[in-house]
């Protein structure tokens, strides 16, 4: 997948038109405030204005929240690392100024950890809200294994989660260039890698795939159902399936 999956022209107005279909008026969850969780870690933040995972970011808070908005929803944000960074509670019309913050707010830690930052915002955020994680989920790995406790409290919240995947940068792919100097955002440290080396390859798409089955396993244990933009042509049938199942649950609380 590359970068420019992210730019996809196609994903913004698929997104616009299939939340359109489901906020109609009377639609099961009008009356909930509407929270975006946005990872502004190192790997979403680092080269803000290049970065594709920030744009991208960007784009789906503009099309998502302005369609939230005028169904009616208050929306807000929790800006998140290893940590809450900021907190802005719901309003009207507030898009704007959550875009200004994101593009704006410099983040204490470049450290990701989603379980203990959306742990904090669940129990945080009292009134049950729909709450839209974005984020590369890619976490450390332990905390991506919860504890029992940790699973019931994630998989039975009373709030609606919907964790968007941002799609996989052409960072997740090496190209064949000779020598290559890495630097990971979050920590800071370098490594010079030989790109030619076969050896040096089949290494990194191990870690390419580890982190896409620690986060399989993450939406598994939470019992959560992720959009992936990187899919886009399946966007519209995983936003039909997230309502169907929120439908589902907010009839059955």
């Amino acid at each position: 997948m590359t970068n420019d999956a992210l730019d996809d022209p196609g994903i913004n107005p698929v997104l616009e038109s299939s939340f359109s279909t489901y906020l109609h008026p009377n639609h099961p969850l009008k009356e909930r405030p509407v929270l975006f969780a946005l990872d502004v870690s190192g790997s979403c933040w680092f080269n803000l204005g290049k970065n594709p995972y920030m744009m991208a970011m960007q784009k789906v808070v503009t099309t998502i929240g302005t369609a939230f908005e005028t169904a009616g929803h208050e929306v807000g944000a929790c800006f998140f690392t290893e940590q809450i960074e900021l907190y802005q509670a719901p309003k009207k019309k507030a898009v704007s100024s959550i875009l200004d913050l994101l593009l704006s707010m410099i983040p204490v830690s470049k450290k990701t950890d989603i379980v203990s930052s959306l742990e904090n915002l669940l129990s945080y955020q009292e009134s049950p809200s729909i709450i839209v994680v974005i984020s590369d989920f890619k976490s450390h790995y332990n905390s991506l294994f919860l504890s029992q406790e940790k699973r019931g409290q994630f998989s039975k919240t009373t709030h609606h989660i919907l964790p968007i995947v941002l799609g996989e940068s052409s960072s997740d792919n090496i190209p064949q260039i000779g020598l290559l100097n890495l630097e990971d955002p979050e920590t800071e440290s370098q490594v010079i890698i030989n790109t030619y080396s076969k050896n040096t390859r089949e290494k990194y798409d191990m870690i390419t795939l580890l982190h896409r089955h620690y986060r399989r396993r993450f939406f598994k244990v939470t019992n959560w159902t992720p959009i992936f933009l990187n899919q886009s042509e399946t966007l519209p049938t995983q936003i039909q399936e997230w309502f169907r199942i929120a439908n589902n649950n907010q009839e059955e609380q």
